[in-house]
């Protein structure tokens, strides 16, 4: 035991000991941030110009070395490249290569531009300097190398290519994460001593608040926002990158750079915030994951044996809290090699799981990308055998110190590696229906290796099946590749590859999984939870997971929460029960604490703490149904899950810089409070005089969308409130699992707007399964008007027969003449839910 916790200490020692993460001036970038001086300038060659319906290139130089492409999709996005004839094409094919080229065509043309079109879109291309400007309905919407500091760099001196975009009129960008900042991004360039923000996946622990240093994920988009325009890019690189920002009178200019030799990039023309986002992640395809999922779960680093797991899960259910799962480090394996089991703690792994599932729990293991190089240890020896490892440039395995003593770390990107680790999850200890993964030390995290900030060194290389890497051109997406191979692992590859185009019911029957990744970059998410990281218990710490799951949002990781009280250090009790009830409002909820402080699940406050607790898991639970429908609605209409409140009211300018409040869907707004001692707090509601707010934690008070309110708080307190106009599908039913809220009836509580009106949706299927590829889910609409309430599919050839009823209807603010509501519509008719009425005055 001893033992065990000096391993522990020591850990955190060496995450916190990497006094300093490399400034931009420690890179290329320090260079590559003068440009233009330096760097030649880069003019296009008309006569080079080709063109073939779709897709326009041209020369930037005169030995035709260096040349661009450009093509629009049907979905609102122009992709924009530059590559070098005498390289290999370096960028890795995404889900952008799938999207179909647009037909372009040729409008105009003078001495010193070009003009093509498509649809509502228009580019000018100028030659000398090389610029374009993108117009969307003869709105000019950004312009690419306005400042003519276009960098594209292959030589000894390294690898590196940087380019500027000016979005006019634009006073707001948000995007970029993982970063431990405010939502909108801030300008970079003013002061002397201000580093660009940097996306580059490093292990920080306990980070620093309100700063722009690289953090566990990095994702390369970024969005710029005005009343009237909203565009965004994304470039595509894999590398080191930092990104400027340059606020203006007239407009905000960002600067692109990262440790490539092409560059790539995919610009969305909006025109809404709602839209870029849209366009971003239109070819992301997901998964919804299960149902419990969206429940409370439990992590500490780490419970020990068997019999500590169960006895967690015992105390859960003797202090009436709900739970979903425990949560388990590498401490279960045996001398930390993955995909085994220590044969003294958890002697008989199936017997655990079968001993959670008869609960409806699950156990979710951790897995890194480290592999103990122990001869004689199953996992290293056949990977050592086939080469399946990261290399040294002179072609042997890389090896390095880890928590397990030496390791190395297999290579995702050899097909051949990516096969074997997923074959790994076949194993009886691994393949239980309750058993989950957590990805961790997936940036991926090296050990007492400051001179490469605690990661892998640049130049090892990857064995792709065609093409070596070095380790520098795919850093950032390591974490991705490994997430998809786990996520193959768990489904099995037959599934994976044949989900959306299958008849076969052994794919339709397998149950979906539940994987949560510490670092990702942006398209193999799949449905995994991601979270803010190994964060500190602080006010700040509680203040900034809001502003950092909403970027998370932004740019499609959906699935978003922050470790409940801090991964490390000891919250006072104020602290703790606020972040129960801020967490409660961010998509993936887990309460986690590190080894080396004082256990602090919930059953081990005093009962008016714990009464808190439960109190907001018991809403959170009742949410649900809320939570599982945005979900598939994401995956359906690519729309955010939670949302800042310039999402949805994109012309309200108060709103732009708001990050301590957040929209769930459209209909909820959730305004925690994330400071101590509090009294009275401000909340701001948006919207206009015509939109009313239904405070839920104050018997439904009314309030009207006209900007900040006023409003006394105690520590029971939850500003929450529901947008009259709509209508929220809850079980209020207590319950100590997802699982045992299925069969529980549905209440509506319908929300009327100014002119006596609702409408909402639900999404009911299996909650477990990929059935609902079978068309076997319910997706309903309910409209409430003319004191009537009529429901309809909104996918009429799906049905599930499984839904639970409706049995209540709250109609909240009715009108003062209604005597009773009619019900039309066949499920509804059938199940006469009893009605009542909650009257306040709007």
């Amino acid at each position: 035991m001893l033992k065990y916790n000096f391993a522990i200490l020591l850990f955190l020692l060496l995450l916190n000991n990497v006094k300093l993460w490399k400034t931009c001036d420690d890179t290329f970038c320090g260079k590559v941030r003068k440009s233009p001086e330096g760097y030649p300038r880069y003019v296009l060659d008309f006569a080079s110009l080709d063109f073939n319906g779709n897709t326009l290139t041209g020369n930037l130089t005169k030995n035709g070395d260096l040349y661009f492409e450009l093509w629009y999709t049907g979905v609102g996005t122009f992709n924009f490249y530059i590559r070098n004839r005498s390289k290999k094409p370096r960028q890795r094919p995404t889900l952008l290569n799938k999207r179909k080229k647009s037909e372009i065509r040729l409008v105009n043309q003078a001495a010193d531009y070009y003009i093509f079109r498509h649809g509502n879109a228009k580019s000018f291309i100028y030659d000398d300097p090389f610029k374009v400007e993108n117009y969307l309905d003869d709105k000019l919407v950004y312009i690419i190398n306005k400042n003519d500091r276009l960098v594209l760099q292959a030589n000894s001196s390294g690898d590196a290519v940087a380019l500027d975009v000016f979005f006019p009129g634009a006073t707001q960008a948000y995007g970029i994460p993982q970063r431990a900042d405010n939502l909108p991004l801030r300008t970079t360039t003013a002061a002397s001593d201000s580093d660009p923000y940097r996306l580059f996946n490093v292990n920080t622990g306990q980070y620093k608040v309100k700063s722009r240093e690289a953090l566990h994920s990095s994702v390369p988009v970024l969005f710029a926002h005005s009343q009237n325009q909203t565009a965004g890019i994304f470039w595509i690189g894999r590398a080191q990158t930092w990104v400027d920002i340059s606020h203006y009178s007239n407009g905000i200019n960002v600067f692109f750079m990262s440790e490539n030799y092409d560059i790539g990039t995919a610009f969305f023309n909006g025109p809404t915030m709602e839209e870029v986002v849209k366009q971003n992640t239109y070819n992301h395809v997901e998964y919804p994951p299960p149902y419990f999922a969206f429940g409370y779960h439990q992590s500490r680093n780490s419970y020990l044996n068997e019999n500590e797991v169960l006895d967690v899960v015992k105390q859960f259910d003797a202090n009436n809290l709900p739970l979903e799962s425990v949560w388990l480090d590498s401490s279960y394996t045996e001398s930390k090699k993955y995909f085994t089991w220590d044969p003294i703690r958890f002697p008989n792994p199936i017997r655990l799981q079968n001993q959670l599932a008869i609960q409806n729990r699950s156990l979710v293991i951790t897995i890194g990308p480290h592999i103990k190089t122990e001869e004689g240890y199953f996992v290293h020896d056949e990977a050592t055998a086939k080469r399946f490892y990261i290399q040294n440039p002179d072609g042997s395995d890389y090896v390095w110190k880890c928590p397990a003593g030496h390791c190395s770390y297999l290579d995702h990107l050899n097909t051949n590696a990516s096969k074997f680790y997923s074959s790994l999850f076949e194993m009886d200890t691994f393949k239980a229906e309750n058993l989950h993964v957590f990805l961790d030390f997936n940036e991926p995290t090296v050990f007492e290796n400051e001179d490469h900030e605690n990661t892998l060194p640049p130049e090892l290389i990857h064995r792709a099946d065609k093409l070596s890497y070095r380790h520098r051109e795919v850093h950032n997406a390591y974490n991705d590749d490994q997430t998809l191979s786990t996520l193959i692992g768990l489904v099995g590859e037959d599934v994976y590859n044949t989900r959306l185009e299958t008849n076969d019911s052994n794919v339709y029957n397998t149950r979906r999984p539940f994987l949560t990744t510490r670092s990702h970059f942006r398209f193999y998410a799949n449905g995994a939870a991601v979270f803010t990281g190994d964060n500190y218990a602080s006010w700040d710490h509680l203040q900034i997971s809001f502003p950092m799951c909403l970027s998370e949002a932004l740019v499609g990781a959906q699935f978003c929460g922050a470790n409940v009280g801090g991964s490390a250090g000891i919250p006072d009790d104020q602290l703790y029960q606020r972040w129960y009830q801020a967490a409660a409002w961010l998509p993936f909820y887990r309460g986690h604490f590190d080894a080396d402080v004082p256990r602090r699940e919930p059953y081990t406050y005093p009962e008016n703490i714990q009464a808190r607790v439960q109190k907001v898991l018991n809403q959170r639970y009742a949410h649900l149904p809320v939570w599982y429908t945005l979900y598939w609605e994401s995956i359906l209409t690519k729309a955010s899950i939670i949302r800042p409140l310039f999402y949805q009211y994109p012309n309200e300018e108060a709103t732009f810089k708001i990050d301590q409040q957040l929209l769930v869907g459209a209909s909820i707004l959730a305004a925690p409070i994330m400071k101590p001692n509090v009294i009275m707090t401000s909340i701001y509601l948006p919207g206009g005089e015509s939109e009313i707010w239904y405070n839920i934690d104050d018997n439904y008070k009314a309030l009207r969308g006209t900007g900040h309110k006023p409003l006394y708080v105690n520590m029971d307190s939850v500003p929450v409130f529901y947008r009259g106009g709509s209508i929220i599908a809850r079980k209020d039913t207590p319950r100590l699992t997802a699982e045992a809220t299925v069969n529980d009836p549905y209440t509506l509580y319908i929300c009327l707007d100014i002119n006596d009106m609702a409408e909402g949706t639900l999404y009911v299927d299996d909650y477990k399964t990929f059935l609902y590829l079978d068309r076997k889910f319910l997706y309903l609409r309910f409209i409430f008007e003319d004191n009537s309430l009529s429901s309809f599919k909104i996918i009429e050839d799906a049905d599930y027969d499984g839904a639970a009823p409706i049995t209540e209807l709250v109609v909240i603010n009715p009108p003062k003449d209604v005597i009773k509501v009619h019900l039309y519509g066949k499920s509804l008719s059938k199940q006469n839910p009893s009605i009542t009425y909650s009257e306040d005055e709007n």
